[in-house]
Formats: structure tokens, sequence, C-alpha cells
């Protein structure tokens, strides 16, 4: 980030809550949808990149106070919300910072350790028994049925044809296509009951206490719906979660696998601005595509 774009996100900060004084203010991290400025060491402001980030964002102001006192994690507590600003375009917000690091990228030895696995599990576990009417009633939409659910993924094969599919050797497109239809037609499809999602849940979206052995907190609820709980069921927590596991799981887990890239090239594609690395990641995903689909 430029020191331009510092003192903008500082600037904005300022002229809404000019009696925070800001004795410093650096440049914390970039995703895909929001850029992370760190103030006097303690506080995180977020900053959407654009309207669709936007919208997420202002999702996660309703839903998380509704969530928070369901769950055995910390999650943000949103204390300074800007819903309108002449000095940046978005809403933004700002939290007190979570105990605890990010490791976007773990070791082998951290993938294979139980103590993140049992706290994972049951953090998931009380995220998807929340009731589904508890956060429809502040504006999630998501997809209330398995059927509406499968249907939000058939509207996807226009867009991957169009424009994930000229990335790709002919061949493969017309495999991945045909087996979206196929599979999609498998009533394994729609063999779950709806749940309350995160739908990024990983370890770039949670923070550790590697002395501890504990997770801290659980970030990013961005691109949280009610949809099919196998989404955030990796096999790695699944002997940990206490959830419904359905006759159709390991078929949908196995879509899943095969159709992250594609999802991942496909908003590349179309969100409207840049991401970090963003060539270096296009590469990466198109081949992850081929090892798949080879």
């Amino acid at each position: 980030m430029t020191e331009i774009a510092l003192e903008q996100f500082k600037q904005a900060i300022l002229a809404h809550y000019p009696d925070l004084c800001i004795v410093s203010i650096s440049f914390l991290g970039e995703g895909w949808a929001n850029r992370l400025c760190l103030v006097n060491k303690t506080l995180i402001f977020r900053f959407p990149l654009d309207s669709n980030s936007e919208q997420q964002l202002l999702r996660e102001i309703r839903l998380l106070p509704v969530l928070s006192p369901e769950l055995p994690l910390p999650i943000p507590e949103y204390k300074y919300i800007t819903l309108n600003s002449e000095k940046y375009p978005f809403a933004f917000v700002g939290y007190e910072q979570i105990p605890g690091v990010s490791i976007p990228q773990p070791s082998d030895t951290l993938r294979q350790a139980t103590w993140w696995r049992l706290q994972a599990g049951a953090f998931l576990t009380a995220l998807h028994r929340i009731p589904i009417g508890k956060v429809r009633a502040v504006g999630l939409e998501g997809y209330p049925t398995a059927q509406a659910w499968r249907e939000a993924l058939t509207a996807k094969h226009a867009p991957y044809e169009r424009y994930v599919c000229p990335l790709l050797p002919t061949a493969q497109c017309k495999a991945i296509l045909s087996y979206l239809e196929k599979s999609l037609n498998d009533e394994r499809m729609v063999a779950f009951s709806p749940v309350v999602l995160h739908q990024d849940f990983d370890f770039h979206n949670f923070l550790v206490d590697l002395e501890r052995q504990q997770i801290t907190g659980v970030l990013d609820f961005g691109s949280i719906s009610i949809g099919d709980p196998a989404v955030d069921i990796s096999p790695e927590i699944q002997p940990y979660y206490r959830g419904r596991i359905d006759t159709g799981w390991d078929f949908r887990r196995d879509y899943y696998k095969r159709t992250g890239a594609l999802e991942d090239l496909l908003y590349i594609r179309t969100c409207g601005h840049e991401i970090p690395n963003q060539e270096a990641v296009q590469g990466r995903k198109l081949k992850e595509i081929a090892r798949i689909w080879s």
C-alpha cells in the first residue's frame, strides 16, 4: 500500500472519530476484498475495495452481534462503524484487535496437530446449530433449502464457460462442464439440511496462540451464507464435528474440491479490481485446475 493510500485511510478515520488520537497507523494486510490498517497497535480498521465487498461488510455489521453470543471463540466486535463518508467511497469499520497470529500457510506439522481441529470442530458445530431464523431476521438471505443451493451452483455454469473456459484447453473445459452438469443433477447434491455457513474457514481466517495451542479468534465473515455444511467441514475437522453427516457428504466434498479453483478464477475475472499478486494467483489456480482435471 502506498503512503498516499495510508494517509487517505487516516483522514477518513479522523473525519468521523476526531477524538481518536492516532499515534501510529500502519498497513496490516490486503485480501481479495478489503484492506486492513492497524491503528495505535490495538485497533484494526477494515476498508472494502468495491461495492460488493461493502455489501458483505454491511451484512457482517448486522450479523456479528447475533452470532457472537452463540460461538465458543471470539469474533470481531465492530466498535467504529462508518456507513457514509466523504473521505472514503465505501462503508468501513474498526474493532479491537483480537490476540493471536495469523498463519495463512501452516506447516504440515501444524496441519496435522489435533488441538486446533478440536477447537475448529466445536466452533463450526456451534455456528451450524444457530437457528436459520435468527440470521434471516437480520437480513442474511442465503439458500434456505438444499434445492435453492443447487440452483445457485447451477447458475454459475454460464459464467464459468464465459470467464474461465477461455483460459483452459478446450477438452478440459468440456470435461469440466460435463462433470458440473452431471453432479448437480445428482440427488446427493440435495441430501443436506441447510445451516449458517462461514464459507471461508481455514487458517487464513483464524488467529492462533501456538504456545498455548489455542485458536484465539475467527475472522472475515464476508462470505457468510445459508447452505451446505460440507462447505465448512474439511476432512481434517470432520472427526471433531458434531453436526449431521448426510449420505451425500463425500460426494459434495469432492465437488467443492474440484470446483474451488474455478470459483476463485471466476472471482478474479469478474470482481472489477486487482487483487494482490493477481497474475501469480491466477497462474497457481490454472495449475491447480490442470492437476485436478488432468
